[in-house]
């Protein structure tokens, strides 16, 4: 059943300022990612996945560089899980992911650093030439930004018809 399996290592040379720019010695960024999926048959032309993505940067800036606290390191963990209905009815998908982005991971592309995010992704493939997605997404601060007087907290959503010639 496992249809995904992966380590990599992720390395950018002096691209971390873990005082803030300006401020002091600038060092590498890198990261280890481990991820994995599997996928089960769950009856008629349905299958269901499970994924799981697990992040860890060691090195890190100071959380009074990122606005996040006023002493100590950023949080280098950030991880994923996913949960998705393939093929509900024929060409019809449904997913429901669940992350936790530490305020000192800043690698990821689709999710905000410093945040808890909850997700309902659908997908139609009406042929192969025509697709509609759907997209909800709640993400709320796990630590307060010392410049904000509130927790973060957004509501993003996406409505995408994709034509292909």
């Amino acid at each position: 059943p496992i249809v995904q399996r992966m380590v990599d290592i992720n390395w950018l040379p002096s691209a971390l300022h873990s005082g803030g720019i300006g401020s002091g010695i600038v060092t590498d960024y890198w990261a280890v990612v481990g991820r994995l999926a599997a996928q089960w048959p769950i009856g008629g032309s349905m299958n269901f996945m499970l994924g799981g993505e697990l992040g860890y940067a060691p090195n890190v800036p100071k959380r009074s560089a990122i606005k996040t606290g006023a002493a100590g390191n950023a949080d280098g963990l950030a991880a994923q899980v996913s949960f998705n209905f393939i093929d509900i009815v024929p060409k019809h998908s449904l997913g429901f992911a669940l992350a936790r982005i530490g305020d000192g991971w800043l690698l990821t592309p689709s999710f905000n650093d410093n945040a808890y995010v909850a997700e309902v992704r659908y997908k139609w493939v009406i042929d192969k030439n025509h697709t509609v997605e759907a997209r909800m997404r709640y993400s709320e601060d796990i630590r307060q930004r010392t410049n904000s007087s509130q927790k973060r907290q957004d509501i993003d959503y996406f409505l995408r018809y994709t034509y292909r010639f």
